[in-house]
């Protein structure tokens, strides 16, 4: 027999130098060897004071004192330097045969330093090859005698690749003082070179013939540099011979002096003698003389392609002294090749003592260029009586200046045959342009008076030319007889002389304008000009047409003001009229057929109008209006002038302007200003307060509630982190929606976060419900109850195995971050080895990073109590005499529920744990009973009382009904005179379920 109790189970990286070693008192003396030297340093190798004592030299440098010595110091190819300490004689050399004495010395960059001395090399000459290597050979502070035609030293090699010849401060007399065409040479200091055919030696007084008609030098490329002086003389020979594409380069403030002897020689046509080109830099001069009678000419540029360029303020003045034929002109320019004379330079031919010669001052051949610049001065004179042209100009040539400051033609010359200008062919054009012009028709003019013709301004001057004869003057003057009188008269064929003279400019200027309406220069125009320029004005439409005629009468255009005495000009624009900001404005002055313009842009001096301000939200990315067009905008705080957004208006006058931090703070005023491209700056926009649009934000607090649990009604707890851009203390907070509690799981409420504008924010917040057969982690949260099961219900399989843990644990399971339902998430991680035999299994579950344990209780069967009504009441009860049954007023039911696998006959009893009494003992003994059919049988202390047998089982529940009506019922059964009044009686009935065999 078995008593079954119902059971609740509540769960829960240093160089050292060393100085010579002094002896005694002794002082050293070091010398740096030049190699490669610049031009900027060619005057700088470096030597220490020299100081009276014994010399320890070093091994670079040789210290000579006879020719021996000199001459094994040019053959050592160690020595670098050689330091000359006497006046040397080559006495081995007598003055016998001139015959050259060359000698081939080492190649090597070499500084030969005369100190002063003279050395005279008679025949000797010394010859350095020098192949590609760039050689730095400088000579210098010496005075040398020579008679080889190659001059005493000369180098050869490769040209181009930068190997020098320096001559400072050298003087040398006798044959030729190089030639070396494959080395740069340059001149530095003061240097005399004479090239003689004969001289007496300082040495012993005697005659020494030279190699003769020399030369002064035969080189490529020479450059003369700043500030030296070179002085050149022959005695019957060219004295610069500047070879095929070699230049000739005389450098800033620096002066050549060329005078060429007799009339023959080497090279024997001219004085200078240029293959290439020839660079007279600013403020240098060339001066190129022949000697008397001498029939030579002065500069020739002798190769097509090749110029002349005298540089601004430099001076190129050529004088002959000998009768002229061309080929051995004062200047020749080979066809093809070009001259110009540039700003501020001089060009000066004087052609003296020409007799009856025929040649011509100027000579150029077919389609080159002579071209005098603005202000540049050309002067050109011959004498003489034979029939000549002053200028000769070639096929296709130009022959042109305009604006020169003097150009000269100037025949002192008595044939009456003689002309000024001869242009080949018949197709010639002198071009001139704004000068004033002079003409003599007779000889004899000592200054620039007395002259038959003036024609001043003239301008546009195209004269044409068949031969030496003008056959039209084309001209343009400011006067209509002036005009007429230059296109008539002006025939060079019958001028000895003709002057062109620079007109003065003109100048000027215009003061500032501006187009603020208050101030003067708004509509009053003024400036300075040459006194007496006509100015005509122009560039805002606010100007009118001017209505004083020019000056010029081939101009039809109106000028609006005359400059007067002082060169001062007014002009007033019409009433109510103004100037434009930003247009330019531009005066134009013309006097003497010269003009200038000077322009100035009319200020911005007006501020811009207010600009509109948008309405601004705290979520805009930018603040949008209007404004001036292309002005600047500024949005500003009013509170503390803080600047919101910055930029510029379109040309529509429409502007966006990027925010700089998001979002904006909301309830605070900005205003705008507009500044125009002048600096002008608007008046204040209206303020724009910024509305707010932005509903509060915060994060949902999860909750964790029990089944069952009331709600907070706190909003404000429910969530963190709140935050509102008007600040939070405004914030609003209401439950809207509360949680299921009565059910485990996920849930959810609803937050609502409203600011003082009425922006709301709804915050869901997370509801976890839990219960005895719960357990959460941070990730999950999973429901799972122990369960009993018959050995006969456990599967075999192992996924049926799972389904029915699964299923019979009723096992659920919740993500927390989101809520969602991840039971199908759940595994199964161990199983306790859950078989069908009798006992108690450890499930393990596992979903995240959650395990639980659970329970399972596997049996044969149950016959149990699965329900039993736990109080039965009968109520408040009269006292009577009779004897009274009373049932009770409560339900009184019992559930069985058998599970057994072989099922067999069952009965209920009863018993009373004690009698019927009351809380002070009075007793009501067998009033207790159960009234089967009528028929009572009381229930007692001492034994158990047959309620209901089962003869007839079956697996399931048996509910058994105790109240009238059943088959048994229980019944109080109150006799006369056993009860009091006014007492509650209580007692206990234990309920017994038997197997019965």
């Amino acid at each position: 027999m078995k008593k079954v109790q119902r059971l609740l189970i509540t769960s829960l990286v240093c160089t050292l130098a060393l100085l010579p070693v002094m002896e005694n008192q002794v002082f050293i003396r070091q010398f740096t060897p030049v190699a490669k030297a610049s031009e900027t340093d060619i005057r700088n190798t470096t030597e220490t004071t020299k100081i009276k004592g014994t010399l320890k030299a070093a091994p670079n440098v040789a210290e000579v004192t006879d020719y021996l010595t000199l001459e094994a110091a040019m053959k050592n190819s160690a020595i670098t330097e050689i330091e000359i300490m006497n006046d040397i004689n080559f006495s081995n050399y007598t003055t016998g045969s001139a015959a050259e004495q060359n000698l081939t010395i080492p190649t090597r960059s070499l500084t030969i330093d005369g100190n002063g001395h003279t050395v005279d090399f008679r025949s000797r000459g010394y010859l350095m090859t020098f192949g590609s290597t760039p050689v730095n050979v400088i000579v210098k502070d010496i005075s040398m005698f020579g008679r080889n035609y190659w001059g005493p030293l000369r180098l050869s090699g490769t040209a181009k690749k930068g190997a020098k010849l320096t001559y400072e401060n050298v003087t040398y007399t006798g044959a030729q003082l190089t030639c070396s065409y494959e080395a740069d040479v340059n001149i530095v200091g003061d240097v005399v070179n004479s090239s003689v055919n004969s001289y007496v030696s300082p040495f012993d007084g005697l005659t020494y013939i030279t190699l003769g008609n020399q030369v002064n030098l035969e080189v490529t490329n020479i450059n003369f540099l700043e500030n030296s002086h070179y002085v050149g003389s022959t005695e019957n020979a060219t004295v610069i011979w500047l070879s095929y594409n070699g230049t000739a380069d005389i450098a800033k403030n620096a002066r050549v002096d060329l005078t060429r002897g007799g009339s023959a020689g080497e090279e024997g046509t001219t004085a200078f003698r240029i293959d290439g080109n020839l660079n007279i830099h600013d403020d240098a001069i060339l001066n190129i003389t022949t000697s008397q009678d001498s029939t030579s000419g002065g500069i020739t540029l002798n190769n097509t392609g090749t110029q002349i360029n005298v540089n601004e303020n430099a001076s190129l003045h050529v004088t002959t002294n000998g009768a002229l034929t061309d080929g051995r002109n004062p200047i020749y320019v080979a066809s093809g090749a070009a001259f110009k004379v540039d700003s501020g330079a001089k060009l000066v031919v004087n052609s003296r003592n020409t007799k009856t010669s025929t040649g011509s001052s100027i000579y150029t051949g077919d389609n080159c260029s002579f071209i005098i610049a603005k202000d540049g001065t050309f002067d050109v004179t011959s004498d003489g009586t034979g029939t000549k042209n002053l200028i000769r100009i070639g096929v296709n040539a130009i022959f042109q200046f305009a604006d020169a400051k003097r150009v000269n033609l100037q025949l002192d010359n008595t044939s009456a045959s003689s002309r000024l200008i001869y242009m080949y062919g018949a197709a010639g054009k002198l071009i001139v342009d704004v000068q004033s012009v002079k003409a003599w028709n007779a000889i004899g003019s000592s200054d620039d008076t007395g002259e038959t013709y003036f024609w001043n301004p003239m301008y546009g001057m195209k004269i044409s030319y068949s031969g030496t004869n003008v056959t039209t003057a084309v001209g343009n003057s400011i006067n209509l007889a002036t005009q007429t009188s230059f296109t008539q008269n002006f025939r060079t064929q019958n001028f000895k002389r003709v002057l062109f003279e620079g007109i003065p400019d003109v100048g000027i200027s215009i003061q500032s304008l501006s187009d603020n309406k208050a101030a003067t220069n708004s509509h009053v125009i003024t400036g300075v000009a040459t006194p007496g320029a006509y100015v005509r004005l122009s560039g805002d439409s606010a100007i009118p047409v001017g209505t004083i005629a020019s000056q010029d009468f081939n101009d039809t255009n109106l000028y609006h003001v005359i400059a007067d005495g002082d060169g001062k000009y007014s002009y007033t624009l019409p009433e109510n009229t103004f100037l434009k900001a930003g247009n330019e404005v531009t005066a134009y002055g013309y006097l003497n057929g010269k003009s200038q313009t000077d322009t100035t842009t009319v200020l911005d001096e007006t501020a811009p109008d207010a600009p509109t301000l948008n309405p601004i939200q705290d979520t805009s990315t930018a603040i949008t209006g209007t404004a001036e067009p292309l002005s600047t905008v500024t949005v500003y705080n009013v509170l503390d002038n803080a600047i919101l957004a910055s930029g510029t208006a379109g040309s529509n006058g429409q502007y966006s302007l990027p925010v700089n931090e998001q979002p904006i703070s909301p309830y605070l005023s900005y205003y705008a200003t507009a500044t125009d491209a002048a600096g002008n700056i608007s008046p204040y926009s209206t303020a724009i307060i910024v509305s707010d649009t932005t509903a509060p934000t915060a994060s949902p607090l999860t909750q964790y509630l029990t089944l069952g649990d009331t709600f907070t009604t706190d909003a404000k707890t429910l969530v963190t982190d709140a935050y509102d851009n008007a600040g939070t203390e405004n914030i609003t907070y209401t439950i809207k929606t509360k949680p299921d509690t009565n059910s485990v799981g996920y849930s959810s409420a609803n937050v609502s976060l409203r600011d003082q504008a009425g922006n709301e924010k709804l915050i869901t917040i997370p509801v976890f419900i839990t219960d005895s057969n719960t357990t959460k982690t941070d990730q999950a949260m999973l429901q799972a109850s122990n369960f009993k099961i018959l050995t006969t219900d456990v599967p075999t399989g192992d996924a049926a195995l799972d389904n029915l843990i699964l299923s019979h644990a009723k096992v659920q399971a919740w993500n927390i971050a989101t809520g969602a339902d991840i039971t199908n998430q759940v595994s199964l991680t161990d199983k306790g080895g859950l078989s069908s035999t009798p006992g108690q299994y450890t499930i393990t579950l596992q979903v995240k990073n959650l395990e639980k344990q659970i329970t399972v209780t596997v049996t044969q069967g149950l016959l149990e109590f699965t329900d039993v009504t736990e109080t039965i009441s009968f109520g408040a009860q009269k006292i009577t005499s009779n004897n009274h049954k009373i049932a009770p007023e409560t339900a009184v039911k019992l559930q069985i529920s058998d599970t057994r696998s072989t099922n067999s006959n069952w009965k209920v009893f009863a018993q009373l744990e004690s009698p019927l009494q009351t809380a002070d003992g009075d007793t009501l003994p067998d009033s207790l009973a159960i009234n089967y059919g009528g028929t009572l049988t009381s229930l007692s202390v001492q034994s158990a009382t047959e309620v209901f047998a089962n003869n007839n089982p079956q697996s399931g529940v048996t509910e058994i009904d105790l109240n009238t009506g059943g088959d048994a019922s229980i019944v109080l059964d109150m006799k006369p005179g056993m009860v009091y009044a006014n007492k509650e009686y209580r007692t206990k009935i234990i309920w017994t379920l038997e197997d019965a065999p």
